[in-house]
């Protein structure tokens, strides 16, 4: 389904919100808008699920972030007494989230896809902006090596001047 296709699904789902939806209406509403092939009463509902399911995400991915904001790694040279403190402040963020889902009317069937999908989401964005840093990062260092040693950089140039430096290092 094109992105077109998929627009004008998305204005058929928010004009027959509050409308009995026949098999027949669907039939001319997608004559009329050239949305092809019609769907049926199937294909509608399940399109429906998702618009509606979409829009409780959008509602409460904030406040799964605000929930999120006070997570904290425990510090490496922690007493035990931090370290259970810190960890009783991740149990009570992990309650936190299920709160929001059971204070916003998220379905039992879609409460674990949906937290699910959070967090891909939420490790994808991560893993993005770790790419970028890291990425942001040899380039900068590319650029310095290029103009210390030259073009085009090969390995032989690479091994010989960690060589000089390791030695002086030593």
């Amino acid at each position: 389904m094109d992105a077109i296709q998929k627009e004008k699904i998305a204005e058929m789902l928010k004009s027959f919100k509050v409308k009995l939806v026949t098999n027949d209406l669907l039939d001319a509403y997608c004559k009329r808008h050239k949305i092809v092939p019609s769907l049926v009463m199937s294909q509608y509902e399940d399109y429906l699920f998702q618009f509606e399911h979409d829009e409780r995400f959008t509602k409460i991915m904030p406040l799964m972030m605000a929930a999120l904001s006070g997570l904290r790694q425990p510090p490496e040279f922690c007493t035990p007494e931090e370290y259970k403190a810190v960890q009783d402040n991740n149990s009570k963020i992990e309650n936190d989230l299920a709160g929001v889902l059971e204070e916003n009317g998220i379905l039992w069937e879609e409460g674990v896809q949906l937290l699910g999908n959070f967090g891909i989401l939420l490790a994808s964005c991560v893993e993005r902006s770790k790419n970028g840093v890291k990425n942001m990062g040899e380039a900068t260092m590319r650029h310095i090596a290029e103009q210390q040693l030259g073009t085009p950089l090969t390995i032989k140039m690479l091994t010989d001047y960690y060589r000089k430096v390791a030695e002086k290092l030593l």
